[in-house]
């Protein structure tokens, strides 16, 4: 999990830094075809909208963001992909009402061993959260948990 946050967050770093596409980019950089599906299927679940990361939150009291994130795991033999939109608030305690979708996509490859779906699955969240937060703010969280007074120090340093 720690390798992909840094990885994925690095990688989003450079994505902000060129002004492109997250998904786009990773397309243009994939040559592995079974990830490209996986990317390419994400784009599409998560209805995705080419655009340049970081501070596009659109003002206002409640600034919105979108992060990605894909990790080919353990090994070669999982792949996992991520998009998260977040809404950064007076970070108000959800209750189960207000607990967003999860809506969770498995390629069906009935030729091809499984190789899990739980840790594999963990580790792409904090990266995409990380990533969605710096979209909606401009603002770069670098280290987990993500606490209120470290979001605060972020967004003054922007």
């Amino acid at each position: 999990m720690q390798n992909t946050f840094a990885n994925e967050s690095f990688l989003d770093e450079i994505i902000a830094t060129i002004g492109a596409d997250p998904l786009e980019f990773r397309l243009e950089h994939i040559s592995d075809s079974r990830g490209a599906e996986l990317l390419r299927r994400l784009g599409q679940l998560a209805k995705w909208e080419a655009h340049k990361v970081g501070n596009r939150g659109h003002g206002g009291d409640v600034l919105r963001g979108r992060g990605l994130s894909y990790v080919h795991y353990e090994l070669s033999r999982t792949y996992v992909g991520i998009v998260v939109d977040v809404e950064i608030t007076s970070y108000p305690i959800l209750t189960f009402p207000d607990v967003p979708d999860v809506i969770i996509d498995l390629i069906d490859r009935p030729a091809e061993v499984p190789w899990g779906a739980g840790e594999p699955a963990c580790a792409v969240v904090p990266s995409a959260i990380c990533s969605a937060i710096f979209d909606a703010t401009g603002a770069r969280l670098r280290s987990v948990p993500f606490k209120p007074q470290d979001l605060k120090a972020a967004l003054a340093r922007v």
